[in-house]
Protein backbone atom coordinates (compact mmCIF):
# COMPACT_ATOMS: atom_id res chain seq x y z
CA UNK A 1 0.00 0.00 0.00
CA UNK A 2 1.54 3.28 -1.14
CA UNK A 3 1.07 6.61 0.72
CA UNK A 4 -0.58 9.58 -0.94
CA UNK A 5 -0.46 13.29 -0.23
CA UNK A 6 -3.64 15.34 -0.48
CA UNK A 7 -3.19 19.01 -1.42
CA UNK A 8 -6.16 21.22 -0.54
CA UNK A 9 -6.63 24.79 -1.80
CA UNK A 10 -8.73 27.23 0.23
CA UNK A 11 -9.76 30.59 -1.14
CA UNK A 12 -12.16 33.45 -0.43
CA UNK A 13 -14.73 34.47 -3.03
CA UNK A 14 -16.87 37.60 -2.93
CA UNK A 15 -18.27 40.34 -5.12
CA UNK A 16 -16.75 43.78 -5.58
CA UNK A 17 -20.07 45.41 -4.68
CA UNK A 18 -20.35 43.51 -1.37
CA UNK A 19 -16.79 42.76 -0.19
CA UNK A 20 -18.01 41.84 3.32
CA UNK A 21 -20.25 39.09 1.96
CA UNK A 22 -17.51 36.60 1.18
CA UNK A 23 -17.45 32.82 1.32
CA UNK A 24 -14.62 30.44 2.13
CA UNK A 25 -14.22 27.70 -0.47
CA UNK A 26 -12.19 24.50 -0.20
CA UNK A 27 -11.12 22.25 -3.06
CA UNK A 28 -8.84 19.22 -3.35
CA UNK A 29 -6.40 20.02 -6.16
CA UNK A 30 -4.05 17.09 -5.76
CA UNK A 31 -4.04 13.47 -4.60
CA UNK A 32 -0.55 12.25 -5.43
CA UNK A 33 1.55 9.21 -4.53
CA UNK A 34 4.69 9.83 -2.46
CA UNK A 35 7.75 7.78 -3.43
CA UNK A 36 10.37 7.15 -0.77
CA UNK A 37 10.27 8.61 2.74
CA UNK A 38 8.05 11.37 4.13
CA UNK A 39 10.85 13.95 4.30
CA UNK A 40 10.20 17.64 3.78
CA UNK A 41 12.01 17.53 0.44
CA UNK A 42 9.80 14.73 -0.87
CA UNK A 43 6.59 16.44 0.26
CA UNK A 44 7.78 19.76 -1.21
CA UNK A 45 8.46 18.07 -4.55
CA UNK A 46 4.91 16.66 -4.64
CA UNK A 47 3.34 20.01 -3.73
CA UNK A 48 5.35 21.82 -6.41
CA UNK A 49 4.28 19.28 -9.00
CA UNK A 50 0.63 19.87 -8.12
CA UNK A 51 1.03 23.66 -8.14
CA UNK A 52 2.70 23.53 -11.56
CA UNK A 53 -0.52 22.10 -12.99
CA UNK A 54 -2.33 25.31 -11.99
CA UNK A 55 0.57 27.65 -12.84
CA UNK A 56 0.33 30.12 -9.93
CA UNK A 57 3.73 31.57 -10.83
CA UNK A 58 2.83 32.27 -14.46
CA UNK A 59 0.13 34.87 -13.83
CA UNK A 60 2.52 37.77 -13.26
CA UNK A 61 6.22 38.14 -13.96
CA UNK A 62 6.53 40.65 -11.14
CA UNK A 63 6.74 38.86 -7.84
CA UNK A 64 4.66 40.43 -5.09
CA UNK A 65 4.44 39.73 -1.37
CA UNK A 66 1.48 37.38 -1.80
CA UNK A 67 3.65 34.96 -3.79
CA UNK A 68 6.60 34.89 -1.38
CA UNK A 69 5.00 32.00 0.52
CA UNK A 70 6.15 29.75 -2.32
CA UNK A 71 9.86 30.45 -1.66
CA UNK A 72 10.43 27.72 0.95
CA UNK A 73 9.20 25.17 -1.60
CA UNK A 74 11.61 26.23 -4.35
CA UNK A 75 13.77 23.32 -5.55
CA UNK A 76 16.42 23.18 -8.24
CA UNK A 77 15.11 21.24 -11.22
CA UNK A 78 18.32 19.21 -11.32
CA UNK A 79 18.42 18.66 -7.55
CA UNK A 80 17.58 15.16 -6.34
CA UNK A 81 15.37 14.67 -3.32
CA UNK A 82 17.46 13.88 -0.26
CA UNK A 83 17.31 10.42 1.27
CA UNK A 84 18.09 9.50 4.91
CA UNK A 85 21.69 8.52 4.12
CA UNK A 86 22.98 8.30 0.56
CA UNK A 87 25.96 5.94 0.40
CA UNK A 88 27.60 4.78 -2.81
CA UNK A 89 26.11 1.34 -3.67
CA UNK A 90 29.43 0.42 -5.32
CA UNK A 91 31.05 0.44 -1.89
CA UNK A 92 30.26 -2.77 0.02
CA UNK A 93 30.02 -1.29 3.50
CA UNK A 94 28.24 1.72 2.03
CA UNK A 95 25.71 -0.59 0.43
CA UNK A 96 25.07 -2.37 3.74
CA UNK A 97 24.70 0.92 5.63
CA UNK A 98 22.36 2.32 2.97
CA UNK A 99 20.17 -0.81 3.05
CA UNK A 100 19.89 -0.65 6.83
CA UNK A 101 18.94 3.03 6.68
CA UNK A 102 16.27 2.35 4.06
CA UNK A 103 14.77 -0.50 6.10
CA UNK A 104 14.87 1.41 9.40
CA UNK A 105 13.39 4.58 7.87
CA UNK A 106 10.21 2.96 6.52
CA UNK A 107 7.90 1.31 9.11
CA UNK A 108 6.42 -1.01 6.45
CA UNK A 109 9.92 -2.20 5.55
CA UNK A 110 10.71 -2.91 9.21
CA UNK A 111 7.57 -5.01 9.59
CA UNK A 112 8.24 -6.88 6.34
CA UNK A 113 11.84 -7.60 7.36
CA UNK A 114 10.68 -8.95 10.73
CA UNK A 115 8.19 -11.18 8.88
CA UNK A 116 10.98 -12.59 6.71
CA UNK A 117 13.08 -13.25 9.82
CA UNK A 118 10.27 -15.39 11.22
CA UNK A 119 9.90 -17.20 7.89
CA UNK A 120 13.61 -18.07 8.01
CA UNK A 121 13.39 -19.28 11.60
CA UNK A 122 15.16 -16.22 13.00
CA UNK A 123 14.21 -13.93 15.85
CA UNK A 124 12.28 -10.92 14.43
CA UNK A 125 15.04 -8.44 15.25
CA UNK A 126 15.54 -4.97 13.83
CA UNK A 127 18.75 -4.20 11.97
CA UNK A 128 21.22 -2.15 14.00
CA UNK A 129 22.16 1.27 12.62
CA UNK A 130 25.68 2.67 12.62
CA UNK A 131 26.41 5.16 15.41
CA UNK A 132 29.49 7.14 14.37
CA UNK A 133 30.42 8.11 17.94
CA UNK A 134 29.96 4.65 19.45
CA UNK A 135 33.04 2.45 19.75
CA UNK A 136 32.54 -0.91 18.01
CA UNK A 137 29.29 0.17 16.34
CA UNK A 138 30.26 -1.23 12.92
CA UNK A 139 31.19 -4.57 14.50
CA UNK A 140 27.78 -4.97 16.18
CA UNK A 141 26.05 -3.76 13.01
CA UNK A 142 27.79 -6.43 10.91
CA UNK A 143 27.19 -9.02 13.60
CA UNK A 144 23.45 -8.34 13.38
CA UNK A 145 23.53 -8.45 9.56
CA UNK A 146 25.39 -11.78 9.59
CA UNK A 147 22.92 -13.32 12.04
CA UNK A 148 20.04 -12.21 9.80
CA UNK A 149 21.81 -13.08 6.54
CA UNK A 150 18.97 -15.26 5.20
CA UNK A 151 16.37 -12.55 5.87
CA UNK A 152 18.60 -9.83 4.35
CA UNK A 153 19.04 -11.84 1.14
CA UNK A 154 15.33 -12.56 0.92
CA UNK A 155 14.37 -8.93 1.60
CA UNK A 156 16.58 -7.48 -1.15
CA UNK A 157 15.14 -9.95 -3.67
CA UNK A 158 11.43 -9.74 -2.76
CA UNK A 159 10.78 -6.30 -1.24
CA UNK A 160 10.36 -4.44 -4.55
CA UNK A 161 7.51 -6.70 -5.72
CA UNK A 162 5.82 -6.89 -2.33
CA UNK A 163 2.67 -4.75 -1.89
CA UNK A 164 3.56 -4.52 1.81
CA UNK A 165 6.64 -2.35 1.23
CA UNK A 166 6.82 1.18 -0.19
CA UNK A 167 8.81 1.76 -3.35
CA UNK A 168 12.08 3.66 -3.03
CA UNK A 169 12.66 7.02 -4.69
CA UNK A 170 14.75 6.48 -7.87
CA UNK A 171 16.15 3.23 -6.45
CA UNK A 172 15.30 -0.44 -6.10
CA UNK A 173 15.87 -2.77 -3.18
CA UNK A 174 17.64 -5.10 -5.60
CA UNK A 175 20.39 -2.44 -5.81
CA UNK A 176 21.38 -3.58 -2.32
CA UNK A 177 21.66 -7.32 -3.06
CA UNK A 178 24.76 -8.77 -1.38
CA UNK A 179 26.31 -11.53 -3.49
CA UNK A 180 28.29 -14.47 -2.11
CA UNK A 181 31.79 -12.94 -2.65
CA UNK A 182 30.59 -9.79 -0.88
CA UNK A 183 29.33 -11.83 2.07
CA UNK A 184 32.78 -13.41 2.28
CA UNK A 185 34.39 -9.96 2.44
CA UNK A 186 31.91 -8.92 5.15
CA UNK A 187 32.91 -12.02 7.10
CA UNK A 188 36.55 -10.94 6.86
CA UNK A 189 35.74 -7.39 7.97
CA UNK A 190 33.73 -8.75 10.89
CA UNK A 191 36.63 -11.01 11.91
CA UNK A 192 39.08 -8.13 11.61
CA UNK A 193 37.02 -6.08 14.03
CA UNK A 194 37.07 -8.77 16.70
CA UNK A 195 40.75 -9.80 16.48
CA UNK A 196 44.13 -8.13 16.90
CA UNK A 197 44.69 -5.98 13.83
CA UNK A 198 48.49 -6.03 13.93
CA UNK A 199 48.55 -9.82 13.55
CA UNK A 200 46.03 -9.87 10.74
CA UNK A 201 47.67 -7.10 8.74
CA UNK A 202 50.34 -9.55 7.54
CA UNK A 203 48.08 -12.61 7.23
CA UNK A 204 47.37 -13.70 3.59
CA UNK A 205 43.79 -14.60 4.50
CA UNK A 206 42.98 -10.93 5.08
CA UNK A 207 44.59 -9.64 1.88
CA UNK A 208 41.22 -8.33 0.50
CA UNK A 209 40.92 -5.95 3.46
CA UNK A 210 44.65 -5.29 3.98
CA UNK A 211 44.39 -1.60 3.03
CA UNK A 212 41.50 -1.04 5.43
CA UNK A 213 43.44 -2.71 8.28
CA UNK A 214 46.47 -0.49 7.67
CA UNK A 215 44.30 2.63 7.56
CA UNK A 216 42.59 1.61 10.80
CA UNK A 217 45.93 1.02 12.53
CA UNK A 218 47.17 4.44 11.41
CA UNK A 219 44.09 6.14 12.85
CA UNK A 220 44.34 4.14 16.08
CA UNK A 221 48.00 5.15 16.45
CA UNK A 222 47.10 8.80 15.85
CA UNK A 223 44.55 8.93 18.65
CA UNK A 224 46.64 6.77 20.99
CA UNK A 225 49.51 9.26 20.76
CA UNK A 226 47.08 12.12 21.41
CA UNK A 227 46.36 10.67 24.86
CA UNK A 228 49.70 11.99 26.12
CA UNK A 229 48.87 15.54 25.05
CA UNK A 230 45.82 16.10 27.25
CA UNK A 231 44.16 14.70 30.37
CA UNK A 232 40.69 14.78 28.88
CA UNK A 233 40.90 11.17 27.60
CA UNK A 234 41.53 9.77 31.07
CA UNK A 235 38.78 11.92 32.55
CA UNK A 236 36.29 10.69 29.92
CA UNK A 237 37.22 7.06 30.64
CA UNK A 238 36.88 7.62 34.40
CA UNK A 239 33.42 9.15 33.96
CA UNK A 240 32.21 6.32 31.71
CA UNK A 241 30.13 3.98 33.95
CA UNK A 242 31.09 1.02 31.76
CA UNK A 243 34.84 1.64 31.99
CA UNK A 244 35.74 3.90 34.93
CA UNK A 245 39.40 3.37 35.86
CA UNK A 246 39.49 -0.41 35.42
CA UNK A 247 40.82 -0.21 31.86
CA UNK A 248 43.58 2.31 32.55
CA UNK A 249 44.78 0.58 35.72
CA UNK A 250 45.23 -2.69 33.80
CA UNK A 251 46.50 -1.41 30.44
CA UNK A 252 48.32 1.87 31.05
CA UNK A 253 51.76 2.27 32.56
CA UNK A 254 51.58 3.12 36.27
CA UNK A 255 53.00 6.63 35.85
CA UNK A 256 50.42 7.51 33.17
CA UNK A 257 47.58 6.04 35.21
CA UNK A 258 48.65 7.96 38.33
CA UNK A 259 49.01 11.18 36.33
CA UNK A 260 45.55 10.71 34.87
CA UNK A 261 44.02 10.06 38.29
CA UNK A 262 45.62 13.22 39.68
CA UNK A 263 44.20 15.25 36.78
CA UNK A 264 40.80 13.66 37.31
CA UNK A 265 40.75 14.53 41.04
CA UNK A 266 41.76 18.10 40.24
CA UNK A 267 38.97 18.40 37.66
CA UNK A 268 36.41 17.06 40.15
CA UNK A 269 37.54 19.54 42.82
CA UNK A 270 37.28 22.47 40.40
CA UNK A 271 33.81 21.32 39.39
CA UNK A 272 32.63 21.10 43.02
CA UNK A 273 34.04 24.56 43.78
CA UNK A 274 32.20 25.95 40.75
CA UNK A 275 28.92 24.29 41.79
CA UNK A 276 29.02 25.50 45.40
CA UNK A 277 29.90 29.04 44.34
CA UNK A 278 26.76 29.11 42.22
Amino acid sequence: MNPYLTVTARYIDGSVEHPDSWKLHSKVIGYTIIHGDHSGANIAAVILKVLDCYGPGEKDDDKDEDEEWLDPLDLDEEEEVDEPVDFDPADLLGKVLALINQVCTLPQACVYFATLCVEEGLAPLELIKWVRTQWGSIYYLLDCVKVNKAAVNKFTLLAYDSPKVLNLWKKNYSDYVICRPEWEVLDLIHEVLERQWEIMADTPKFAPVHTAIKAGLAKLQKWYLAIGQTDIYYICLALDPGIKTEYTSQNWETKYNDSGMAAFKEAVCLFLIYIFKI
